[in-house]
């Protein structure tokens, strides 16, 4: 139940989920906020897969410093859907980070007990560009509807396939704009939003080695 399936993965992913940091001064970008991915201890509501380029990670009391590269993975707690209130991610749960032996970092807390969405992952780890980066951004409202689409697509209930696509679009829409309403539950999240609306947006394809796509995904660059 907990698998999405590979046709619903293809709809997120032509979702708002891509996003671009761009090193236009190398001085300045050492410094500057718009390369922080993560923040330690400010809560977060999403996902992120690192595709393209090396951030560093700086991590717990002690303050460990690393990096990481592509498909290194963070915050896979923000989309867990049955945390209790208060609850820390069940024991011998998978890394957040695929590639780092810390383990259990972070902890769930819920800014509304009322809704689902309000869940957000306090990371005790500080993730930031150190060159220019491509990265894969799930928020838990678009996980969430990934999930129910792809039970919807299980249960067979639309006549065709065109009903089906038709009430995806709604289902992804829908949780987008309460995605947009319950933005301001995460600082990290209003940050990023308030930057990618203030820089240049544009559908940029993603780049494969030994594959040709004509396929456009909608991209954020976020200029340094």
């Amino acid at each position: 139940t907990d698998v999405v399936s590979e046709t619903i993965l293809m709809r997120l992913l032509k979702q708002d989920v891509i996003f671009h940091i761009k090193m236009k001064d190398k001085e300045r970008f050492k410094s500057d906020p718009a390369s922080v991915i993560y923040q330690q201890g400010k809560p977060v509501d999403y996902f992120v897969l690192i595709l393209e380029g090396r951030v560093e990670v700086t991590v717990g009391r002690e303050n460990l410093v690393f990096e990481s590269g592509p498909f290194t993975y963070f915050g896979s707690q923000a989309l867990h859907q049955n945390i209790g209130i208060g609850e820390s991610p069940p024991s011998g749960s998978n890394p957040t980070m695929a590639t780092s032996n810390v383990n259990n970092m972070g902890s769930i807390q819920s800014v509304n007990i009322d809704a689902m969405l309000r869940y957000t992952f306090v990371p005790d780890y500080t993730v930031r560009a150190v060159t220019e980066v491509m990265y894969l951004r799930v928020k838990r409202s678009f996980y969430m509807a990934a999930k129910r689409a792809t039970l919807m697509e299980r249960s067979k209930k639309m006549s065709n396939a065109g009903e089906f696509d038709e009430e995806v679009d709604k289902l992804f829409h829908s949780y987008g704009d309460e995605d947009r309403k319950s933005i301001q539950g995460s600082p990290d999240v209003t940050r990023n939003a308030s930057q990618i609306n203030h820089r240049k947006s544009s559908f940029v394809p993603l780049k494969s080695e030994g594959r040709s796509s004509n396929t456009k995904r909608n991209s954020n660059e976020l200029f340094i």
